[in-house]
């Protein structure tokens, strides 16, 4: 039994899926009132669970072989990853796999940054064995809003000329898959990243290719996305974090999505057909 926190979201629903389709019992963890997609059935069993109830996050936790790790953007994240943590630890999980994020550390000069760093640093304290996936810029927010796409507009955070080492979310839930179920787990950093950088002039020029269509980068600077975000009730962390992300986001790009996983990283274009070709 492997339990998958984040279920419905970008990364967790697609682990659910490579888990169920290699065979293995998968229990996904949603949060109240959330829908998922899957109907349980045989090998897959869905539950509730806050990540601020200790008790609920047991339940979760409890009889399962392996944990996949993560938590919302939240003022409580460091909160809810010590609730699962030690839960994990009094379940005697075999097998961690935590989803953080880049440039992770107590100096970090994002919050989310400092937030992840705490997580770890709780898996490291609790002994249990574990990786840490730390994946670069999602290629996926880039696809997000797909009726301005389709009328010809990208807009994003990210300066046209930056790039970056933006990974598919598909690559990360594999990569996750791979921790979770075969590979020996040492504490190891594992960076998922795409095969080559991406700025947002290269996803404008795929997301064209694959809709036909002209597309014209709305680039949101610094001034206009406080003005923005703050009118559109965002708090400053959110805002403070969007932008370092967007803004300083690292150029890495390495071979450890291919290595474990045994397929090459997939590109902007992979994305932009899985994403949007496809509805």
């Amino acid at each position: 039994m492997i339990t998958v926190t984040g279920a419905t979201g970008n990364v967790g629903s697609r682990i659910v899926q490579r888990l169920r389709a290699t065979g293995h019992d998968v229990r996904a963890v949603v949060g109240p009132g959330e829908t998922f997609a899957l109907a349980p059935g045989d090998g897959l069993e869905v539950v509730e669970a806050d990540f601020g109830d200790a008790k609920a996050v047991q339940r979760a936790v409890d009889g399962a072989d392996a944990y996949f790790l993560m938590s919302p953007p939240s003022e409580r994240q460091v909160e809810w990853q010590r609730i699962q943590v030690a839960a994990a630890a009094r379940a005697g999980v075999g097998r961690v796999v935590k989803l953080s994020a880049y440039d992770t550390g107590a100096n970090s000069e994002w919050n989310m940054g400092r937030w992840h760093w705490d997580g770890e640093l709780a898996l490291r304290e609790s002994g249990l064995p574990h990786a840490v996936l730390r994946p670069q810029y999602f290629q996926q927010n880039l696809l997000l809003d797909q009726a301005a796409l389709r009328s010809g507009r990208l807009l994003t955070y990210i300066p046209a000329d930056r790039p970056v080492g933006m990974v598919d979310a598909a690559d990360i839930a594999d990569t996750a898959a791979v921790l979770l179920t075969t590979e020996p787990l040492t504490g190891q950093i594992v960076v998922p990243t795409g095969p080559t950088t991406i700025t947002t002039q290269d996803a404008a020029d795929a997301i064209s290719a694959v809709l036909g269509t002209g597309i014209e980068i709305d680039y949101v600077d610094t001034d206009r996305a406080w003005s923005e975000l703050r009118a559109a009730g965002r708090p400053d962390w959110w805002i403070a974090d969007l932008l370092n992300i967007c803004q300083k986001s690292s150029a890495e790009v390495n071979d450890h999505v291919p290595s474990l996983t045994g397929h090459a990283a997939r590109t902007i274009k992979d994305s932009a057909v899985s994403d949007l070709a496809a509805r």
